[in-house]
């Protein structure tokens, strides 16, 4: 899949020698537990991939449903949640989520850069806003901040 365009906004994921990923490259930091959730299946497995690369184990969940679920079960150490979720959007889902785990780092996704305004209220004065398309830089720079890194 290495150098190849998706179509879906995202753009062209790059091997570990294309990125520089440990060779000056976006820094791993530490291995984080993180919980996707998006409900596209090909940016899923995609930021899957990206996040993999980095050092991160990853869950993937592709609803808010499958999201609680998972957050029951297990713990993370951060969650990247898409807005435009069917069902309960990203920012419902992650009032919930932070209801139970109010410590949890948030990075939120959107196609919408007007979108942001959603997650600018109480309680996610420390969650992070990543703008699709992105790319790892800025993937990494979004965990970073969010995780307080």
């Amino acid at each position: 899949m290495s150098g190849t365009g998706t179509g879906c906004g995202m753009p062209p994921l790059e091997s570990p020698e294309q990125s520089g990923a440990g060779h000056g490259g976006p820094p791993a930091d530490a291995a984080l537990a993180i919980l996707l959730v998006e409900d596209d299946a090909l940016v899923r497995a995609m930021t899957g991939e990206l996040l993999a690369s980095m050092g991160h184990a990853v869950a993937e969940a592709a609803d808010a449903d499958d999201a609680l679920s998972l957050l029951a079960a297990r713990r993370f150490d951060l969650m990247i949640t898409d807005l435009s979720l069917p069902g309960m959007p990203g920012d419902e889902l992650a009032e919930r989520v932070r209801a139970a785990h109010p410590a949890l780092p948030i990075v939120f996704v959107s196609g919408h850069p007007e979108a942001a305004i959603r997650t600018q209220r109480p309680g996610f004065a420390d969650a992070s806003f990543l703008q699709k398309p992105y790319d790892e830089h800025t993937l990494a720079a979004s965990i970073r901040a969010a995780a307080g890194r």
